[in-house]
């Protein structure tokens, strides 16, 4: 009888050594799952700053497409293309705004467009990039694309 009481007693002293134990073993696997959803969320995000970044690309090249000679694209040409379609079908489900400005003070001008989101806003990113354009009398002003795309 007196070898089940130190039995019993053998046990209990080692159950803190056992919370310790299993303490640290939470704390470790908390860690590190906590690290693996950092991780892919940064994913995410660097995958739809990619994907703005190309896709501004691919609108300003078509823009510049739009001329017929070596000149800077007209902005009744881009005004008048179908641009909003083009972005459509390159962005697919991503939701997106375009803004195509001169931020020029005394010949300002601007255009832009944008999908029809009804939903939240989960991930962001943006990108833009400068080209050259001729308004109507010819003169160069300096265009701004801005995308801005997001999931929901």
């Amino acid at each position: 009888m007196r070898s089940d009481e130190s039995g019993v007693a053998g046990f209990f002293e080692d159950l803190p050594v056992l919370a310790f134990v299993l303490c640290g073993v939470m704390l470790l696997v908390s860690s590190g799952l906590w690290t693996s959803v950092r991780l892919a969320t940064l994913r995410e995000d660097e995958q739809l700053q990619e994907l703005a970044s190309r896709s501004v690309e691919r609108i300003v090249q078509r823009i510049e497409s739009l001329t017929t000679t070596f000149e800077t694209p007209m902005l009744e040409s881009i005004a008048q293309s179908n641009l909003s379609q083009f972005v459509e079908e390159l962005l697919g489900s991503i939701h997106f705004s375009v803004n195509i400005s001169s931020p020029h003070a005394a010949n300002g001008w601007h255009m832009g467009f944008r999908d029809d989101c009804s939903g939240g806003i989960t991930d962001t990113a943006s990108a833009s990039r400068l080209f050259n354009a001729q308004d109507s009398t010819g003169m160069v002003l300096v265009i701004e694309v801005r995308l801005i795309v997001w999931k929901d």
